[in-house]
C-alpha cells in the first residue's frame, strides 16, 4: 500500500527550494508567446496543447512515487509567497492577505485537491491554469480556474472560520449579503474577509462595474495593520497548511487502501 512517501517529499523539497519561482518562468513564457505570435488566439492553443501534453505525460507515469514526488513538488507553492511578505516594507494589508489566501488555496489546497479526485493529472491541469492565469489575463482560462476553485476556496475558509470562532468567540462574520455571489463570481473573496476578521481588521475590496470604480468595506477596524499583525496570519497559514497537508495524505492512503481491496 502506498503510503503517500512521494507526495510528502515533495512537498519538502517545495518548502526547502523555496526560491524555484514556477511564477516567473509562466511570465516569461507568456512573453515569448505573445512577442512571437502577436495572438491571443494562438496563444490559447498554445496553451491547451501544453496542458493536453502535461495531462497525457501525467497519465501514462502516474503510478509511481517518483511520478507523484514531481506532481507534489510543482503544484505546492507557498513558501515564496509567505517569504516576500515577510520582507515587504510596504505591508500594504489587502494585497498581504490576497497573496497569502491565493498562495494557500491556489498554491496547495486546490491542486492537491484535484489529485485526489483525478490523480495527478488533476493537480498538473489545475496548476497550469493557475500559473497561466497569473502569468496573463486569458477570459476562458480565469472563469475555469474561477469555477474550479470554488470548492477548495471553501474547504479553507471553513479551517478560517473555526480559528476566528476560537480566537473572537463569535459565530457571525458580516459579509454585506455578497456570500453568494462571490463563490461564484469571486471565489478567495469570502476567505479573505474571513481572514480579516480573524484579526479584527478592515478589508478593502476595490472592484469595476459598469465602467465604474467601487470600494467595498469588509470587516471591523479595531486593530492597527503592523508587522505582528502579518506574522500572526503567516502563523495561522502555516497551521492550515499542514492541516490541509496532512488530511490529503489521509485521504490519498483511506483511497489507495480501498482500492486495494476491491482489486
Amino acid at each position: 500500500v502506498k503510503m503517500g512517501v512521494g507526495y510528502t517529499l515533495g512537498c519538502l523539497a517545495s518548502i526547502l527550494l523555496w526560491n524555484v519561482e514556477r511564477q516567473a518562468f509562466f511570465r516569461k513564457l507568456d512573453g515569448f508567446i505573445k512577442s512571437f505570435f502577436q495572438s491571443k488566439t494562438i496563444a490559447y492553443v498554445f496553451y491547451v496543447l501544453g496542458i493536453l501534453i502535461l495531462s497525457f505525460m501525467a497519465i501514462i507515469f502516474w503510478d509511481n512515487e517518483i511520478a507523484n514526488f514531481i506532481t507534489s513538488f510543482l503544484v505546492i507553492d507557498i513558501s515564496l509567497s509567505e517569504r516576500e511578505n515577510i520582507e515587504a516594507e510596504d505591508m500594504r494589508f489587502n494585497a498581504t492577505i490576497g497573496k497569502l489566501c491565493r498562495s494557500l488555496v491556489c498554491g496547495m489546497t486546490a491542486p492537491l485537491f484535484y489529485v485526489l479526485l483525478f490523480g495527478n493529472v488533476g493537480g498538473i491541469v489545475y496548476f497550469a491554469l493557475y500559473n497561466i492565469c497569473y502569468a496573463g489575463y486569458y477570459h476562458v482560462f480565469d472563469k475555469v480556474l474561477s469555477l474550479l476553485t470554488v470548492i477548495p476556496g471553501f474547504l479553507v475558509q471553513l479551517i478560517f472560520y473555526f480559528v476566528y470562532i476560537f480566537k473572537s468567540k463569535k459565530l457571525a462574520i458580516d459579509f454585506k449579503g455578497d456570500y453568494l455571489i462571490n463563490i461564484v463570481k469571486r471565489p478567495l473573496l469570502n476567505l479573505e474577509i474571513t481572514a480579516a476578521n480573524i484579526g479584527s481588521i478592515s478589508f478593502y475590496y476595490h472592484f469595476q462595474e459598469k465602467e465604474q470604480s467601487y470600494v467595498k468595506l469588509y470587516g471591523n477596524e479595531k486593530n492597527q495593520i503592523t508587522g505582528n499583525i502579518i506574522v500572526g496570519y503567516l502563523s495561522t497559514l502555516y497551521i492550515a497548511a499542514i492541516f490541509i497537508f496532512l488530511g490529503f495524505l489521509a485521504l490519498y492512503i483511506v483511497k489507495t487502501i480501498n482500492f486495494v481491496s476491491i482489486m
